[in-house]
């Protein structure tokens, strides 16, 4: 089954550089080898309302094509709005199935110790997969792989906002105090003033 691609989407919770899995004792997603139970490459792809409501019909479709007898008819739809209008798509892969592709624009691969940032824009490739469970049933989006169109270069959360002044990079005015030589490590000869 060709995959289906979800075009200039954004990143969200970008989880595809290796395994995680979700650590309740932790409250967050860790770093796993690829045999811990639930260790999987995860991605949230921020799409418009005209990519879900293409997308969701496709859903629909594979549920009826994909459900066994004694699975409900119909499914719900899982997309999550978000703020600003947006809808999150969830996709998934498990970790034994192996890391998903990533490509730049080019198309050309990108290195193995790539990391994919949230903000940025790329097309997202993944496979219908009918599924029930204990927990609930729907189409899971099986992750094949990403092409990145656009990357943002990750910063380190800070709680602080920018402000004027010093940026690290501040040059000191010159000093007159004879002593600053006495701090740079300068030799000191002796005096001939005095004799001993």
């Amino acid at each position: 089954m060709e995959p289906f691609i979800l075009k200039g989407v954004e990143a969200k919770y970008p989880r595809i550089d290796q395994p995680y899995h979700y650590s309740s004792k932790d409250n967050k997603f860790l770093p796993c080898e690829k045999d811990v139970e639930g260790a999987a490459y995860t991605l949230t792809a921020l799409s418009t309302s005209e990519q879900v409501t293409e997308l969701w019909p496709l859903m629909q479709q594979a549920w009826k094509e994909g459900r066994q007898e004694s699975w409900p008819e119909a499914i719900e739809p899982p997309f999550v709005k978000t703020d600003d209008g947006r809808y999150g798509v969830k996709t998934k892969r498990r970790a034994s199935y192996g890391q998903p592709m990533q490509r730049f624009a080019d198309n050309s691969e990108a290195p193995a110790d790539f990391k994919l940032t949230a903000g940025s824009v790329l097309n997202v490739a993944f496979q219908f997969v009918p599924y029930r469970t204990a927990n609930g049933h729907g189409v899971s989006l099986r992750l094949v792989g990403v092409q990145v169109l656009k990357y943002i270069e990750y910063k380190p959360p800070s709680p602080f906002d920018a402000q004027d002044g010093y940026t690290g990079s501040t040059i000191a005015a010159p000093s007159n105090d004879p002593f600053d030589e006495l701090s740079l490590g300068a030799t000191v000869e002796p005096s001939s003033d005095f004799s001993f």
